[in-house]
């Protein structure tokens, strides 16, 4: 309800300015919780309603939070190089996470600060979050990220494994090719265990809109898959 989305926003963004809690606990706080997640607490669960539901409170959350986040986002961006530290790490996840709602305005602006965020990146992870923003914003600027981080990270096969990963967990339930083309890409190797589960497990597991569509052609996906195995 609206008024418990509104305590709940006020009380994140209570979170978020508390420099007594690490950068990683912040981040933490601030994701929510997965469909399969909630969908343990529904009985009976329509993925397809979960799905809108949830959609529908991170934009009433992203609007809320906006300002907070654009604050969070600006405080924790740094010219120093890589480094895998664990405070590194927390001040990197918060940071994308604050990216992340507020891509959830699809605003140009965000969708802006998304593909500064992917050309400005300097390891894996910060560039991986922004494939994910870019996702929340425009549909033809997604494409055009992916053929580029396709062509940079075309020979490292873990990399690969996060580029089938982040399609099947954005693959919309209307678009029921995109899954078929990713099962016949040529970089798609149902014999690599790691790339099998990138691709199918990712898309069950994390895209429940997906693969519960009511045409069912996120079970045939699947499906077929299995088979093919």
């Amino acid at each position: 309800d609206e008024r418990g989305e509104a305590r709940l926003a006020d009380a994140l963004g209570s979170a978020l300015c508390q420099d007594g809690l690490s950068e990683s606990v912040r981040a933490a706080l601030l994701a929510p919780p997965a469909e399969s997640e909630l969908s343990l607490s529904i009985e009976p669960v329509d993925p397809t309603a979960l799905h809108a539901t949830r959609e529908d409170y991170l934009q009433a959350l992203s609007q809320r939070l906006c300002p907070t986040c654009l604050t969070v986002y600006e405080r924790y961006g740094s010219d120093r190089p890589y480094s895998p530290a664990t405070d590194a790490a927390g001040r990197r996840a918060l940071r994308n996470t604050a990216l992340q709602l507020l891509a959830l305005s699809r605003s140009e602006d965000a969708l802006a600060r998304a593909q500064d965020h992917y050309r400005d990146a300097d390891n894996l992870t910060d560039r991986l979050a922004a494939l994910q923003a870019i996702a929340r914003c425009d549909a033809s600027a997604l494409q055009q990220a992916l053929e580029h981080f396709h062509a940079q990270w075309r020979h490292e096969p873990l990399a690969i494994d996060k580029w089938f990963a982040i399609q099947a967990r954005t693959a919309s339930p209307g678009d029921p090719d995109r899954m078929a083309a990713l099962g016949r890409h040529r970089d798609f190797d149902r014999r690599n265990p790691d790339r099998l589960r990138a691709l199918v497990e990712t898309f069950a597991l994390e895209n429940t809109a997906g693969f519960h569509a009511p045409d069912g052609h996120g079970y045939r996906f699947v499906a077929e898959q299995i088979l093919a195995v």
